[in-house]
């Protein structure tokens, strides 16, 4: 069994897990903790009713439906509906709209979303590409999902240990050990290092 935590002790804050599901990285780089709570329902109408509508709150629900098999024409309601009420897709939304891409394993719409949202002058961020990682090793393209930390390179988008920790997985997913170590060993070098969920 694992010990207790000591709330003492600083404990580990860039899991995969936290920044999927607990944090959501908002204009001008802060990381903003949002509600862990489940949402119930994959009908807009139904959210709505509750919620009030802007942006964050059409972000939250989509990525809500990324978690659903076949969500994608709800996913597509959704942005609809957003437009109908006047509210433009920002960095958050159209990173939503990229993790939903998850649930129909399609990488190419991916990254139809992340051509589409440059068009529009909308720069991506940390969590618009560790999006773009999920969908491509859940689709098993675990070669595409490395050409992702190119493409942060690039831009000077910051690489965290949750990137690194999302290929290391998807090499195991393909058991391609070799390769999870060669990517772990190539993390120690960057700027960042492995967290305890990495180790585990």
């Amino acid at each position: 069994p694992k010990e207790p935590l000591d709330p003492t002790k600083p404990q580990p804050s860039n899991s995969l897990r936290s920044y999927m599901t607990l944090q959501l990285p908002v204009k001008g780089g802060v990381v903003e903790k949002r509600s862990a709570q489940p949402i119930e329902t994959d009908d807009p109408r139904v959210f709505f009713e509750t919620n009030t509508r802007n942006t964050r709150s059409y972000s939250k629900f989509l990525n809500s439906l990324a978690k659903r098999p076949g969500s994608w024409n709800k996913v597509q309601e959704t942005l609809a509906d957003m437009t109908a009420y006047g509210l433009a897709p920002d960095v958050q939304v159209y990173s939503s709209l990229i993790l939903a891409c998850t649930g129909i394993k399609d990488p190419d719409k991916a990254f139809q979303v992340l051509e589409k949202m440059q068009q529009e002058n909308i720069e991506p961020n940390e969590y618009t590409y560790s999006a773009l990682i999920n969908v491509c090793i859940d689709s098993g393209q675990l070669d595409r999902a490395f050409t992702i930390i190119e493409l942060m390179k690039a831009r000077e988008v910051p690489i965290t240990n949750v990137h690194f920790t999302m290929l290391v997985k998807g090499c195991l997913k393909d058991r391609d050990i070799e390769r999870a170590w060669q990517t772990f060993d190539h993390m120690r070098t960057w700027v960042c290092q492995p967290d305890e969920v990495l180790y585990s």
